[in-house]
């Protein structure tokens, strides 16, 4: 969250113009919304409700027009579920205290999340707790050009971190200078 909020406000400097979302897939431990003020009524998961009938519904042979009504449908919830911290100049997407709600994020969800969020901004910043090895987050981060992993320097998440660029470089041929 502090990261975010310095990229937000100090990246955009000296004429630089940095997009900055801040995603929160701590499902089940979500604190943004405290952190930031937020009052809490759109989250991740209702998005994921949102644009996972319009994933589903992908006819075989998708045409070009086809494929632009559904991108523009998917922005627009995007940009409904996003929060916007003028003071911090970030946009932010909540998750959700319900561990349940993972179910809802299916692979095609976060797959199409992540690749609207980079058309979007210019930093994506996921949250995510140090049990971070759910597929659907891996293969949102696998779609990222850099990963940069902060985690506090204790034992269980050096370990977590170390499993995590383990799989991006083995599973999905990142070098590990990339991470």
């Amino acid at each position: 969250t502090n990261l975010a909020a310095v990229l937000g406000k100090y990246g955009n400097m000296n004429g630089n113009k940095s997009r900055v979302c801040l995603v929160e897939f701590t499902l089940g431990e979500k604190e943004l919304d405290l952190f930031l003020g937020f009052r809490f009524d759109r989250n991740i998961t209702g998005l994921a409700r949102q644009i996972g009938p319009i994933l589903h519904d992908i006819p075989e042979n998708e045409t070009k027009e086809q494929m632009i009504e559904r991108k523009t449908r998917t922005f627009e919830a995007i940009r409904n579920h996003i929060y916007k911290d003028e003071k911090d100049n970030i946009d932010v997407l909540l998750g959700t205290d319900a561990q349940y709600d993972y179910d809802v994020l299916s692979e095609d969800f976060v797959n199409e999340l992540f690749s609207c969020l980079r058309q979007m901004y210019d930093i994506v910043i996921v949250d995510f707790s140090t049990d971070m090895c759910r597929r659907q987050i891996i293969l949102g981060l696998a779609s990222m050009e850099e990963i940069y992993y902060l985690c506090p320097m204790e034992i269980p998440a050096i370990r977590n971190a170390k499993t995590l660029i383990n799989v991006f470089t083995t599973q999905y041929g990142f070098r590990k200078e990339s991470i």
